[in-house]
């Protein structure tokens, strides 16, 4: 993803192609599933894997990798694992961005 910060200037787009065909990010919460202290949550539809984003309590979470432990990891496209050592508080908030399968 590209950040463009442009400060009073006057954009102009021209040009534009397949905007049909960008893939559409859609939210998901998931904090009705905060029960028993799980925190292995349903991605319902299911996720394209390499576009999940995690947010709990606002924060972004990092995804993890092969080489780096992040915040959560996907164990497969309908299943989200947060890789916390303690249990969510009932009350968080959790929404998975992602792009449906």
């Amino acid at each position: 993803m590209t950040l463009v910060t442009i400060y009073n200037s006057t954009v102009t787009t021209t040009n534009l192609t397949n905007i049909t065909n960008r893939a559409r990010l859609a939210t998901h919460y998931l904090s009705s599933q905060l029960v028993n202290n799980s925190l292995i949550f349903t991605l319902s539809p299911p996720a394209v894997l390499d576009s999940v984003q995690v947010v709990v309590d606002g924060l972004t979470l990092k995804p993890s990798t092969d080489t780096i432990v992040g915040d959560f990891k996907l164990n497969n496209a309908t299943q989200l694992e947060l890789l916390f050592n303690n249990p969510l508080s009932t009350s968080s908030t959790i929404l998975a961005i992602y792009e449906e399968a």
